[in-house]
């Protein structure tokens, strides 16, 4: 039995345009300076990260690739009986989540990273 290989292909390709379309910094904008990737005014040393609040991603330099690996949030399944919430805070803590009326607590632990604020403000937490 032949597999049938256009919709894996068509897939695979749709996934790939939503990726860079979800990514920020656009790959081209990337300068690599002292062996750091620099966006803008922000300069990240190779496998170190960066998290934002807005949009809700990280960003991980990647000095060989001259290009920062971006990973935003997941998806979210909704239980019954459950609403979606977007948290706060630099990425992961902004993603959304699914959260029991019972329960609102949105608190996370705190990670050791930096981020940027609301005013791209390069914060450590």
């Amino acid at each position: 039995m032949l597999f049938p290989a256009a919709p894996v292909l068509g897939l695979a390709a749709s996934s790939s345009v939503w990726k860079i379309s979800q990514a920020e910094p656009p790959f081209s904008d990337v300068v690599i300076v002292d062996g750091k990737c620099t966006y803008e005014n922000h300069t990240v040393a190779h496998g170190e990260s960066l998290t934002w609040a807005d949009p809700c991603q990280i960003w991980e330099c990647n000095v060989e690739e001259r290009s920062f690996g971006v990973l935003p949030c997941g998806l979210v399944a909704i239980p019954a009986g459950c609403e979606m919430v977007r948290g706060t805070g630099p990425y992961p803590d902004c993603c959304y989540r699914a959260v029991s009326p019972m329960s609102r607590n949105l608190e996370s632990p705190k990670r050791n990273r930096r981020h940027l604020d609301t005013q791209h403000q390069l914060v450590d937490v």
